[in-house]
């Protein structure tokens, strides 16, 4: 979205916000000419915490797999993200955060305040029962990214995509 010009920061004010949306919406046309837009979305600015990246999607024939890793600009930076297959519980995903860059950033690393990661883990157990649920229609959920806050402060999803199947 941010390299087709859909993202905007620091919209002080509702006439910041109007002339945002036209400029969003001008400037993402003319970078994806196909794209079906419907509209923004409009959060508060986030600033600060550690950007994590979760994806579940399709792995055929093994059914949905879980990605986690850091997020953001540093999705191709730190490596390749964690892999498990679902269904997993709350004790599965910390195991994974804890093999992973992202879980060594949230955990203080080089004098950084630590991140909230057990609210991480409970946001990524609670979209893995989401996907569970809907199995048979979901193809892919991505979150990315997610602001892990300091501890204590929990986890904001800045950015989230949902592709259905085409299966009713």
């Amino acid at each position: 979205k941010s390299d087709a010009g859909g993202v905007l920061l620091n919209l002080a004010d509702a006439a910041a916000v109007a002339a945002g949306y036209e400029q969003i919406m001008a400037a993402v046309a003319a970078a994806q000419p196909e794209a079906d837009l419907h509209g923004v979305l409009v959060g508060p600015m986030v600033r600060g915490g550690t950007e994590a990246f979760v994806s579940i999607s399709r792995q055929a024939p093994f059914g949905l797999g879980l990605m986690l890793g850091a997020g953001g600009i540093y999705v191709e930076l730190l490596g390749e993200p964690e892999l498990a297959l679902l269904p997993l519980d709350r004790p599965a995903i910390a195991g994974l955060l804890a093999r992973s860059p992202l879980g060594r950033l949230l955990g203080g690393y080089r004098g950084r305040p630590a991140g909230d990661s057990d609210t991480l883990i409970e946001t990524i157990y609670q979209l893995c029962r989401l996907a569970g649920a809907y199995a048979g229609q979901i193809d892919t959920i991505e979150l990315n990214p997610i602001a892990v806050l300091p501890a204590g402060r929990g986890v904001f999803v800045l950015d989230a995509l949902i592709l259905t199947t085409t299966q009713p």
